[in-house]
């Protein structure tokens, strides 16, 4: 404007103010942008007959479309951000967890797991990933306490239900462990299946106290009818 100030611009800026946009590119020759704020038809009408044809005008309408783009872009950088250290905080707390996590799809191949999982098998992420849940968590033929019932994991994906049960194994040394495993179906808006979050738990130590609890119940049970 004619009755712009002249020097700083601002508290916080130091940007030179010019008294007229001929002054600004006098100053400034190597200039080849100029964006007008205004509005007013009889700045827009001299810089479009005056402006040389190296520097290019861009208009208030235009300069507030890419405002406008630029927050939004801003912005959905801050939220992939935001997005990215929830996920990472989530990993890092799933992978703290002694629980066996993996997620599957309908079915029943690894989408993902944590890592429990990778180190139970010792094997990495990659090579668990697109395979079928059961190469890893593993039934034996006699597998549960109702043998005419399917394991979870084959129940929650031929029902779209959740499903859980002790599976008892065996593992190299002859040594029996009781694993309690629990299957969630993660469903879509319109509430169908798909895909599922499947959880196993070592309840070794707690099945074998819980058995030993019965036996000295028993145990007693006897010595008191004998007395």
């Amino acid at each position: 404007h004619e009755d712009a100030p002249a020097g700083g611009f601002g508290d916080t800026l130091d940007l030179p103010v010019h008294a007229h946009w001929r002054a600004m590119l006098a100053a400034h020759p190597d200039m080849n942008l100029v964006i007008e704020t205004t509005g007013s038809e009889g700045v827009l009408g001299q810089l479009r007959r005056e402006l040389p044809l190296s520097v290019a005008l861009v208009e208030r309408s235009a300069a507030s479309f890419f405002v406008r783009l630029l927050s939004t872009d801003q912005m959905w950088v801050a939220c992939k951000m935001d997005l990215l250290h929830t996920q990472t905080l989530l990993k890092g707390i799933i992978d703290q967890l002694k629980e066996q996590i993996v997620l599957v799809d309908a079915t029943g191949k690894v989408l993902d797991c944590n890592k429990a999982v990778q180190e139970a098998e010792a094997l990495p992420k990659a090579d668990i990933l697109g395979r079928p849940l059961r190469n890893f968590f593993k039934v034996e033929a006699a597998q549960n306490e109702l043998p005419a019932t399917q394991p979870p994991l084959e129940l929650a994906l031929a029902t779209g239900q959740p499903a859980e049960a002790t599976l008892p194994h065996v593992d190299a040394q002859g040594l029996v462990h009781y694993m309690r495993e629990y299957v969630y179906p993660i469903q879509d808006e319109a509430g169908h299946p798909l895909n599922f979050l499947c959880i196993r738990r070592d309840i070794t130590s707690r099945t074998q106290m819980e058995q030993r609890l019965q036996q000295s119940e028993r145990l007693a049970s006897i010595g008191e009818m004998s007395t």
